[in-house]
């Protein structure tokens, strides 16, 4: 993740249906997520709900992406968004109309990064430097604390059947 994190260049997660747990935490490494207006999907993440915890690395990176309260709701509670409420939370960044991604989503996704935000050339090893700086925390997080059972999944797999 913490390569995706420090890409030095944008990055952009075209998502066209449900992100949950990784893959959402996978999403949220890109510089922009994007999703179809009309999306009827869900983005969230349920460790807690499932008995888990996540990384340090991974609150880290939560917390880097979203508002405070926003993180809490996700990390603590694993409040369930829609897309509309994702756009409003900062989970998500933008929300790309029928006629523009009818055909070629993620066409009609790199040109509204383009035409919106990147309008000016940028240097690849600045980016890379900024990028680094401002995930420092993440990165650092993501790196030093991978241990096999970082998220409790042996725990959850060891138990019962009946106590999930």
């Amino acid at each position: 993740m913490s390569d995706i994190i420090t890409l030095p260049i944008p990055t952009i997660a075209v998502m066209y249906g449900h992100a949950t747990a990784a893959g959402l935490l996978l999403a949220m490494c890109c510089d922009y997520r994007i999703v179809h207006k009309d999306n009827k999907s869900l983005y969230f993440v349920p460790a807690v709900s499932l008995g888990l915890h996540y990384t340090p690395g991974m609150i880290e990176l939560i917390k880097s992406k979203v508002a405070c309260n926003t993180a809490r709701d996700m990390l603590c509670y694993s409040t369930r968004y829609n897309a509309q409420q994702a756009l409003q939370a900062g989970i998500l960044d933008y929300l790309i109309s029928n006629t523009e991604a009818h055909h070629q989503p993620l066409v009609a996704a790199i040109n509204l990064i383009t035409e919106n935000i990147i309008v000016r050339p940028f240097n690849k090893e600045s980016l890379g430097k900024v990028k680094r700086g401002m995930y420092d925390t993440v990165i650092k997080n993501l790196i030093h604390h991978d241990d096999d059972d970082a998220m409790g999944i042996n725990r959850l797999l060891s138990s019962p059947r009946s106590s999930l």
